[in-house]
């Protein structure tokens, strides 16, 4: 089994990262975890499904708006009553500032002859007049093996989102084309969500949307570029930037009432004799709260992942490789480790622990703790998270500094990687 970096970072920076501390989503995230979740938030889409094993891509159509909820009350089990609330976070104006000048404005293929260009683009139902014109602005790459496309604006605009979903899904497998390897997405049911109440002036966004295209369920952007030209006030760029980095995030709340059976969601909760320990007196002393509360979830995390819960990566990154210290199997295999063990970043090293100290998971009894990958063939994992509860899991969706940690739906996170190809979960629990 191999295993990759979860993604390639959404921009390659053009600078050294500047010395900051870890981002929080926002500011208002405190303030929900100190009122017990007492938000007005965009919705929670659907309910919590089940785990499965095997999830399949749908075809590239552009679904219809459904109606959603911001309060779920989650299905019952051994983790005790919990209710999840959904809101959607953006990436904080520093980080994303330091892309301001990105442009994709070639595009990159490999192992590609203009021949081949010109089927690959009429298959793709692009119309003659634009192929004519794609196949002019090309030339052969510094390899001699691939070609280069240099794309007018006009030429993107032209492209139907089917056309664009057909050659875009060629560009992802090459490295050199950062944004189409890992665009923007957001779940195509809830694109109002995405960029709604971002003040943005309304030619930019609906050309945004004219750009957009769709695998499976989920709408992807990529062509950043021309859309910032588009934009003369810096503010508004800065603004556009972080609207299209919004990411559905959830709360979760257990719920301890008098009667409630403590000694279960120990069990649950606190796994392992150090767990045990670390839950107990807290759980035992809600308990005992006349008429009964409420609790944060992510204070029965272990101490590592409460920390970066709900938050961005720091931003100096101590010197080190941004896009492989922060991705998801670095993440998910120190879910129980304080402090973090650096030898995650390398996919051999996964592997090897994988191995050497984890079962693999044969059934749907999923249990707070397990790990959770995401494979696209037998041999080739793509992105790893943490089973929490119920259809949630910890996760960083990338290693982009633009991805928080934060808990999700697995069934969201399936679909955020399945956009090239359907994926298949394979858990993990320690032996």
């Amino acid at each position: 089994m191999i295993y990759t970096h979860d993604s390639v970072p959404q921009f390659k920076e053009r600078a050294r990262c500047a010395a900051g501390v870890r981002r929080t989503l926002f500011g208002a995230v405190a303030a929900l975890i100190s009122a017990g979740f007492l938000v007005v938030s965009p919705a929670f889409a659907g309910n919590l499904d089940s785990p499965s094993h095997l999830f399949s891509a749908s075809p590239a159509t552009k679904p219809t708006t459904q109606p959603t909820q911001s309060l779920v009350k989650c299905k019952a089990g051994p983790w005790g009553e919990l209710e999840a609330v959904r809101f959607v976070s953006e990436a904080p104006e520093d980080l994303v500032s330091r892309f301001l000048e990105f442009d994709a404005g070639v595009w990159c293929f490999h192992d590609m002859t203009a021949e081949k260009l010109t089927q690959l683009l009429r298959s793709a139902g692009v119309a003659e007049g634009w192929v004519e014109q794609l196949i002019k602005s090309s030339n052969v790459d510094m390899t001699g093996t691939g070609m280069l496309v240099r794309p007018s604006e006009e030429s993107l605009m032209a492209l139907t989102p089917e056309s664009r979903s057909v050659i875009y899904k060629v560009l992802a497998t090459d490295a050199r084309n950062y944004i189409h390897s890992d665009p923007f997405r957001y779940d195509a049911h809830l694109v109002d969500e995405w960029l709604g109440d971002s003040h943005l002036p309304a030619p930019a966004l609906e050309m945004v949307k004219k750009l957009m295209y769709y695998q499976g369920h989920t709408a992807l952007f990529a062509d950043i570029g021309p859309v910032l030209r588009t934009l003369p006030k810096e503010e508004d760029k800065i603004q556009m930037l972080q609207t299209l980095t919004r990411k559905p995030s959830l709360l979760l709340r257990l719920n301890i009432h008098p009667d409630t059976d403590v000694s279960k969601l120990i069990d649950y909760w606190g796994r392992g004799a150090a767990r045990r320990k670390e839950v107990t007196p807290l759980l035992e002393s809600l308990s005992k709260v006349s008429g009964g509360t409420a609790l944060n979830v992510s204070l029965l995390l272990p101490k590592f992942p409460r920390r970066l819960i709900y938050t961005y990566p720091d931003a100096a990154a101590e010197g080190k490789d941004i896009s492989s210290r922060y991705d998801c199997h670095w993440s998910t295999m120190n879910f129980n480790n304080d402090p973090p063990d650096d030898r995650f970043t390398e996919g051999a090293y996964v592997l090897k622990v994988l191995s050497e100290d984890y079962d693999v998971v044969t059934d749907n009894t999923y249990r707070f703790g397990d790990l959770i990958f995401l494979n696209k063939s037998p041999t080739e994992g793509i992105h790893s998270c943490v089973y929490i509860a119920d259809d949630i899991v910890f996760t960083k969706n990338g290693a982009s500094l633009l991805s928080p940690w934060t808990l999700s739906r697995l069934s969201d996170v399936v679909a955020y990687y399945e956009i090239q190809n359907a994926v298949e979960v394979k858990v993990y629990r320690k032996k």
